[in-house]
C-alpha cells in the first residue's frame, strides 16, 4: 500500500509518502502505523493535511481523509494560537465564518453543494460588499465582508472612497477645482486633475473663476502670477509677455510707430517703451463767451457761458459777445 499526505484535499503534490508490502486486510480493514518508514517531521503539521491511500496498480481512493486531531497533538502548543479570525478546531486552525466543514462551530459541516456564509450553511453565491458609512454607493476597500445580501452597513460591491465620512467624495463623483480636496479619489487635487478645465497639465496652475479654467499664472498675461492680475502695456506698441509670474514688455520693434490710444484729445499718436502716447490738442475757439473743453471720447466742446457776462465790448448773449 502506498500512503501520501497532501496539502488539500484533491490534486496537488504529495509532501509525505510511504510504502507499506504485506499489509493485511480483514474485510476492508487494516492497521498501520506510519512514519515507521519515512518520519513524520513536526513541520508537516503546520497546516491542515489529507491522507491518500492507493493500491498497486489502483487510482487513489477518494476522497482523500482529513488528518484530525491526534496527530497535530504532536505540536499542539503551535496550533493553539491561531491566527486572528480564526478558531482551533481540534488541531485546525478554522475560520468558522467561512469553513464548510466547521461553519458556525467546530464540527458543524455544511452538506453538498453549500457554502458557509456569515457562519451560516447555503447554496447562494456570496458577494463582496463594502462598508458605506457616508451611503453614497462607495465603500472602502479595505473594510469589507463575503455574504449573500447587503448586511449593516456593508451595502456596496463597489470600492475606493476616499473619505468615507463625506458623501460627496467618491470615485463617481465631479472634481471641483478650487476646494483642495481629491473629489474623485484620483489621487488628484484641483488643477492637478484632468477632470478640471485646463487641468492636468505641466505649470502653476490655479483655477480662476473668471476664466473658468485652470490657468498657469507663470505664462498667461492675463492672470500674471495671480488670477485677473493682467500685464499693463499696449499690444499695438509692444509684445507683452508673463514669464514666471512677472509682466515684460518689448517695445523695441514698434517704437516710433503710428497708433492710436483712443483718446480724442491728443494727436500725433506714436508707440513710445511699449505704450501708445499722443500730444495733447489745444481747444480754443477765440471766443469769451463760450468755455473751452475736452472729453477723450468726443474732443474739443465749447459751452456758452452765462448770458449778460461781460465781454469786450459788451455782454455775452448765447455764446456772443453783442454791444
Amino acid at each position: 500500500m502506498h500512503f501520501a499526505l497532501y496539502g488539500q484535499s484533491s490534486g496537488g503534490i504529495a509532501v509525505w509518502t510511504e510504502t507499506h508490502t504485506g499489509v493485511a486486510v480483514t474485510s476492508g480493514f487494516f492497521q498501520i502505523e506510519l512514519g515507521t518508514t519515512t518520519p513524520l517531521e513536526d513541520s508537516l503539521f503546520d497546516a491542515p493535511l489529507f491522507l491518500g491511500i492507493r493500491i498497486d496498480g489502483e487510482a487513489e481512493m477518494s476522497p482523500r481523509m482529513r488528518i484530525g486531531s491526534v496527530p497535530f497533538a504532536r505540536i499542539s502548543g503551535g496550533l493553539l494560537a491561531c491566527g486572528s479570525g480564526q478558531t482551533n478546531c481540534n488541531g485546525i486552525c478554522a475560520d468558522l465564518q467561512t469553513d464548510v466543514e466547521n461553519c458556525g462551530s467546530c464540527g458543524l459541516s455544511c452538506g453538498v453543494g453549500e457554502t458557509c456564509v456569515l457562519g451560516s450553511c447555503g447554496t447562494c453565491t456570496p458577494q463582496t460588499f463594502y462598508r458605506d458609512d457616508d451611503i453614497d454607493g462607495w465603500g472602502r476597500c479595505n473594510d469589507s465582508i463575503q455574504s449573500c445580501t447587503p448586511m449593516g452597513a456593508y451595502t456596496t460591491t463597489q470600492c475606493g472612497d476616499c473619505n468615507d465620512a463625506d458623501d460627496g467624495v467618491n470615485p463617481g463623483a465631479t472634481e471641483i477645482c478650487n476646494d483642495a480636496i481629491d473629489n474623485n479619489c484620483n489621487g488628484l487635487i484641483d488643477c492637478s486633475d484632468f477632470g478640471c478645465p485646463g487641468g492636468g497639465g505641466g505649470g502653476n496652475l490655479v483655477f480662476c473663476a473668471s476664466a473658468g479654467s485652470c490657468i498657469d499664472i507663470d505664462n498667461d498675461i492675463q492672470h500674471c502670477s495671480a488670477c485677473d492680475l493682467a500685464c499693463p502695456g499696449d499690444s499695438q506698441c509692444a509684445d507683452v509677455t508673463c514669464q514666471g509670474g512677472s509682466c515684460a514688455l518689448d517695445g523695441s520693434p514698434y517704437q516710433g510707430s503710428p497708433c492710436s490710444d483712443q483718446n480724442a484729445c491728443t494727436s500725433g499718436d506714436t508707440c513710445s517703451s511699449g505704450f501708445c502716447i499722443g500730444s495733447p490738442i489745444t481747444c480754443d475757439d477765440g471766443n469769451s463767451c463760450t468755455v473751452d473743453s475736452c472729453s477723450p471720447a468726443s474732443g474739443c466742446s465749447f459751452t456758452p457761458v452765462a448770458d449778460g457776462t461781460p465781454c469786450a465790448g459788451g455782454v455775452c448773449n448765447a455764446g456772443q459777445c453783442t454791444p
